[in-house]
């Protein structure tokens, strides 16, 4: 006999009726339906397909597993792979730069050493292993050689960075090498401080060379400084002898100058023609002798003496220079034009008078025979400073002498035609170098020369 077990079916209803007048054991035993109305060939049928299911779930699901496990052993062995590989070359290259490199644990000891610390300290990787860092790594102060303090634990008790320089690493075998070097630590993911790592480099050759160098530019300021000190007392011995040979000639050539004038002036009619002329030249001589130590006084006294600068007006200045020249500047019929204002300058007045004095000489001395001195005075505003102008239409400079003028003595004419002591533009030079500014000459726009001096505008400049 069979049943249909499926719900709904003839059997299914006639097995839900005779379930209602059986007990559940009674029909169990008949093997007709479970308790709950169900047939039991249907619960055996619908558990083994249960199991089946499981069992294929089950299956797949160890194979699933088993798939995932061999990928992560796969990709572990290919990391552990890439891990071997990337310590080898960071070993490789580590041992191949040519900074020395050693890494400790922490506790101080060597775990590292590459080829360049083995060079300098003496030690091989396989000597240094293991050992505490102070016994393969021995650094002293270059100056008195006293032992620097452990570099490991600067950074394993402080976690400072860095360490002393100008150091001497002292090798094995006694040798001693300048290095700088640097120390930091080995840090965990967690942060933890779990060794430290010294890079240092061997700059002896480097430390020879600047030791040199410093000795021969030590030499060089030495020598330097005796030589300007020898300068500088010839200059003052020079200046103090011009200063007094001026000095005390100047009292004779003025006698000389007097008796010379009063033989002339008393005893002009009983002295013959040739005798007349001599005394002239005598009072001549005299004469120039004079102007010669008055220049000589006037330079020596730049260098020697004070000065005091301030701001000045240059039109006062002018206007004095060209009051106290009125009779000389009539004499020779000389042209002189001024475009005002020229402004104000940082300057000692008495010196800058004597430079203006000076320059306004010269450029009515240095004309063409026969032709009145044309001169004009202008100023040239230069941002901190001012450049006065005093342009002539003489004679000019040539290119080629444009420093020579400005040197003591020196002269490019003859004293019969261009009287003079060649001492007028040493003196301009010399002032405007006391006050802190300069001088020059260049060609005249209109012919002739335009001499030029230049000065600060203001104070603080």
């Amino acid at each position: 006999m069979s049943y249909s077990s499926r719900p709904g079916s003839t059997a299914w209803s006639a097995a839900q009726a005779s379930a209602r007048l059986a007990p559940p054991r009674a029909a169990t035993r008949k093997g007709l339906f479970a308790r709950y109305g169900v047939p039991v060939a249907a619960v055996a049928a619908t558990t083994a397909v249960r199991l089946a299911r499981m069992s294929v779930t089950l299956s797949s699901g160890l194979g699933h597993l088993m798939n995932s496990l061999h990928r992560a052993r796969s990709r572990a062995e290919v990391a552990e792979r890439n891990l071997r590989a990337s310590e080898a070359w960071l070993r490789v290259t580590l041992r191949s730069i040519g900074d020395g490199v050693i890494a400790t644990d922490e506790a101080g000891r060597v775990a590292f050493m590459n080829l360049s610390a083995e060079k300098l300290t003496g030690w091989t990787s396989a000597e240094a292993i293991g050992r505490p860092l102070g016994e393969v790594f021995h650094l002293v102060r270059r100056d008195d050689h006293a032992r620097i303090e452990d570099p490991v634990a600067l950074v394993l008790q402080k976690g400072r960075e860095g360490l002393a320089s100008h150091t001497l690493l002292v090798a094995r075998d006694g040798a001693n090498y300048c290095v700088v070097n640097s120390g930091a630590p080995i840090r965990d993911d967690a942060g933890q401080i779990r060794g430290v790592v010294l890079v240092f480099q061997d700059e002896t050759e480097q430390a020879k060379a600047e030791e040199a160098l410093r000795r021969l530019n030590a030499e060089l300021e030495r020598r330097v400084a005796e030589r300007t000190r020898a300068l500088e007392e010839a200059n003052a011995e020079l200046e103090a002898f011009a200063y007094t040979i001026a000095h005390d000639l100047r009292a004779p050539v003025r006698n000389m100058h007097s008796l010379a004038d009063a033989l002339v002036e008393d005893y002009t009619d009983e002295l013959p023609a040739e005798a007349r002329e001599y005394t002239q030249r005598i009072v001549s001589a005299a004469v120039r002798m004079d102007d010669l130590i008055q220049d000589l006084l006037a330079y020596a006294r730049l260098s020697r003496e004070a000065i005091r600068l301030e701001p000045l007006d240059l039109d006062a200045v002018l206007t004095d220079v060209l009051g106290q020249m009125r009779p000389e500047l009539d004499e020779r019929r000389a042209d002189v034009s001024v475009a005002w204002p020229l402004g104000r300058v940082i300057a000692h007045r008495t010196t800058l008078g004597q430079v203006v004095t000076n320059l306004l000489g010269n450029a009515i001395k240095f004309v063409r025979a026969g032709e009145p001195p044309v001169v004009h005075i202008s100023a040239e505003d230069r941002g901190d400073h001012v450049r006065l102008r005093v342009d002539d239409h003489g004679i000019g400079v040539e290119p080629e002498h444009k420093e020579r003028i400005f040197r003591v003595f020196e002269r490019l004419h003859g004293q019969e035609v261009y009287p003079g002591t060649g001492i007028g533009l040493a003196i301009v030079r010399k002032g405007l170098e006391r006050m802190g500014g300069s001088c020059g000459v260049e060609p005249n726009p209109g012919g002739g020369s335009r001499f030029w001096i230049e000065l600060l505008k203001r104070e603080g400049v």
